[in-house]
């Protein structure tokens, strides 16, 4: 199993979160997966992809930073493409094991489902009707044939982005392509929070696959856990 972890940072956090993150579970990914970071300007790190339109660089222009990279870059040779946020921590067993129940040639989007108003091309105002979508922060996957459906239709509509903010974005997208019935909710296994303020649920410790906002003590003890 082939996994893009697709990672949204910013310039500012390259030698604190990046390296927080590729200290720890990024070493323990499969030799066939790779990891990106998206960022909004040019960094001379490797594994870097940079806005090719916008030189934006904060958290709310991570929307730019998702666009940009769905119709651009080459991502075909891998399976799924697994989205998350630089402060996000990833058991790389755990999501792997989790990715064989499900088939990958199929149309599939699988996070943590929350709500969110859709905000139409060239309005200012958001519709009354909910979309589901994943938390990026959380992380989700998605399999290669949604990443070409949203490349293909992107490029052929000259959508782009308006409204911040990548995971609404990418929701968006998924309602205009008419995937939303391809989402799979799996709730808390992807936390919204850090291992200090876990929200279990009808989970165990043992089914968490990511905790966001981690701290570099954080970071560390995920880690250490893994080697006791």
């Amino acid at each position: 199993m082939k996994i893009l972890y697709v990672i949204v940072s910013c310039l500012r956090y390259q030698d604190t979160r990046r390296n927080w993150q590729e200290n720890t579970w990024i070493k323990r990914i499969s030799t066939e997966s790779n990891y990106i970071y998206l960022v909004g300007n040019k960094s001379n790190k490797s594994n870097t992809f940079a806005t090719i339109k916008n030189n934006k660089d904060g958290y709310r222009d991570s929307h730019f930073k998702y666009y940009d990279f769905i119709t651009t870059y080459d991502y075909g040779q891998f399976d799924w493409l697994f989205f998350c946020d630089d402060d996000t921590y990833v058991f790389d067993a755990k999501l792997r094991g989790m990715l064989t129940e499900y088939n990958h040639k199929s149309n599939l989007i699988i996070g943590r489902v929350g709500v969110v108003q859709d905000k139409e091309k060239g309005s200012n105002i958001f519709t009354r009707y909910p979309i589901k979508f994943c938390s990026g922060g959380a992380g989700f996957a998605v399999s290669l044939p949604v990443m070409f459906h949203l490349k293909n239709y992107l490029k052929a509509n000259r959508i782009y982005p308006v409204a911040p903010g990548g995971d609404t974005s990418f929701a968006s997208w998924v309602k205009k392509v008419k995937l939303t019935n391809c989402i799979i909710n799996k709730g808390n296994v992807f936390q919204c929070q850090h291992p200090r303020a876990v929200e279990l649920d009808g989970i165990t410790i043992d089914d968490i696959i990511t905790y966001h906002w981690c701290t570099e003590e954080d970071f560390r003890n995920l880690d250490l856990s893994l080697q006791q």
